[in-house]
């Protein structure tokens, strides 16, 4: 962590910084968790024993609609999801 007590990336050593926001108009919820890691997220199918793979699952199971975009800086991505309430 830096002396700000926030972390931050430090060219692939340290802790990853992550973003999220929330926004309502009081019917439906838009959540976007914003990251610098560039790969794409992808759907998979984890296995019973697996202790991983199963995000973007709940996210397809609870949310109306998901998707992904590249921030405005190019550094990243941002996964956004509306639910609604």
């Amino acid at each position: 962590m830096d002396e700000d007590q926030c972390p931050h990336y430090t060219d692939g050593q340290g802790m990853a910084c992550v973003h999220l926001r929330l926004s309502t108009d009081r019917r439906t919820v838009l959540v976007e968790v914003w990251d610098e890691n560039f790969r794409p997220p992808e759907p998979n199918q984890a296995g019973l024993d697996d202790e991983s793979g199963r995000g973007l699952m709940l996210v397809e199971a609870l949310t109306e609609r998901w998707g992904w975009d590249r921030p405005a800086n190019g550094r990243g991505k941002i996964v956004w999801a509306l639910l609604e309430s």
